[in-house]
């Protein structure tokens, strides 16, 4: 039962990051590409093989799919002189909608092409990290294209 818990309480607060309103900074752009090159060495620390590694592209790429639907519906504004970003409930929604399909793809390539997989055990939150930052990454671009002046205007200025 304490799992159910845990669960829950994982659930509350990706529901109030996913809502939070938020300055605009520059670890907006900046974060995400550390990830994912945290994530790139770690698949060299484990050796990944050709096929895992268009796995991890694929799951790039879903990722940052999703960051591009979440980033056409975050609302960009002004508030005390300074630029904040604020997810909606439509982003949440494609944030939990996209996690169970993007998972049963990068499942389905692997198990179907029967890809021996180094990103587990110690390696198993790489995965993760890709994904997380194909989001962070499509949600800056799709930001970028909407609200160009201030995003530009934060990347420059922390």
């Amino acid at each position: 039962m304490s799992n159910f818990y845990i669960a829950i309480l994982i659930l509350l607060v990706i529901v109030r990051s996913q809502l939070r309103i938020k300055p605009l900074r520059r670890s907006m752009f900046t974060f995400p590409i550390l990830l994912l090159l945290y994530a790139l060495y770690s698949c060299s620390k484990a050796g990944v093989d050709i096929g895992e590694g268009i796995g991890m592209v694929i799951v790039f790429s879903l990722g940052a799919i999703v960051g591009l639907f979440q980033g056409k519906f975050v609302n960009v504004y002004c508030e005390k002189n300074e630029w904040v970003v604020a997810g909606s409930w439509v982003t949440l929604a494609i944030w939990l909608v996209s996690v169970p399909i993007r998972y049963l793809i990068k499942f389905s390539y692997i198990e179907l092409l029967d890809i021996p997989v180094h990103l587990n055990g110690n390696y198993a939150y790489v995965p993760f990290l890709i994904s997380i930052a194909g989001i962070l990454i499509g949600k800056v671009i799709m930001l970028t294209i909407r609200f160009p002046q201030p995003i530009l205007s934060a990347a420059n200025h922390d």
